[in-house]
C-alpha cells in the first residue's frame, strides 16, 4: 500500500530505499483501527514487521510503499514494476466512478443496484472495444506525421455518444445496418481524437484529500 510521509515515524525515518522496520501497536493505532472497522490481530504493545520501499518518480517526488512481500520474494526493482502496473487499474476505477458514475444508482432495491452495476461494467467494456477500433481507424485515416505520436480517444465524448447510440445499434435487426451504425459511431468518435507525444508525458495532478462520504444523493441517476 502507498503511505504518506507522515504515516508513522518508523516509516518516514527509514534511511535507505528498501528497509524492514517494526511498527509498534499502540492504543491510538488500535482505536483508529476500531473506528475504521479494521480487525487487528496483534495486541497492544506488540510490533508489526513490515517492509518500506521508497521509489523516486520522474517528477522528483518519492512514493513510500509498505508491503509484506519480503526481499527474497521480490527485489526492489520488481516492487517498483508491480507498483507502476497499478496505474492502469487506478485509471479504470477513476473512469468507472467519475465517467460512468458506477456509485450512482437509479434505485435502492438490491436488484436495481445489481442491474446498474452490471450495466455500467458492460458499457465500460463495450466502450473499450469501440475505443480500440477507433484508434485503429485513426491510424489508417491520419498517418503519423511526427515520430512517436500516440493516438488517444476523448473518453467523455466516447461515453456520451455510446450512451446515445447503443440502444439504436442493439435493436437493429439487420446486420448490415447494425455494422453501418457502429461504423458511423466510430467515425464520429475519431473526430475527437487527441494526439500525445510520448516525449512529453502528462504531468501528474496533485492528490486531493476527499471526505469518505457518498457524493451522490438519493436523487437517482438517469437510465443509461
Amino acid at each position: 500500500m502507498r503511505a504518506s510521509k507522515t504515516f508513522c515515524n518508523e516509516v518516514s525515518n527509514t534511511k535507505t530505499q528498501d528497509e524492514v522496520v517494526k511498527i509498534p501497536i499502540t492504543k491510538r493505532v488500535l482505536k483508529t483501527a476500531e473506528e475504521m472497522n479494521i480487525d487487528i490481530k496483534e495486541d497492544w504493545g506488540s510490533e508489526v514487521e513490515t517492509r518500506v520501499v521508497k521509489i523516486v518518480l520522474n517528477t522528483g517526488e518519492t512514493e513510500i510503499l509498505i508491503t509484506n512481500l519480503t526481499q527474497d520474494e521480490f527485489t526492489f526493482e520488481e516492487i517498483g514494476e508491480l507498483y507502476f502496473k497499478r496505474w492502469g487499474i487506478e485509471v479504470k476505477f477513476n473512469e468507472l466512478k467519475n465517467k460512468f458514475e458506477i456509485e450512482n444508482f437509479s434505485g435502492i432495491l438490491p436488484i436495481v443496484i445489481e442491474q446498474d452495476f452490471y450495466a455500467n461494467i458492460y458499457l465500460s467494456n463495450l466502450a473499450k472495444l469501440i475505443e480500440e477500433d477507433a484508434i485503429e481507424e485513426a491510424k489508417l485515416k491520419y498517418p503519423k506525421k511526427v515520430i512517436e505520436i500516440e493516438y488517444k480517444i476523448n473518453k467523455s465524448v466516447l461515453i456520451g455518444k455510446l450512451k446515445n447510440k447503443l440502444i439504436e445499434i442493439i435493436i437493429e435487426d439487420n446486420e448490415n445496418n447494425q455494422a453501418f451504425l457502429l461504423k458511423k459511431l466510430v467515425n464520429s468518435i475519431i473526430k475527437n481524437i487527441i494526439y500525445l507525444t510520448k516525449e512529453l508525458p502528462p504531468k501528474p495532478s496533485p492528490r486531493k484529500k476527499k471526505p469518505i462520504t457518498n457524493k451522490y444523493s438519493k436523487t437517482y441517476k438517469k437510465v443509461l
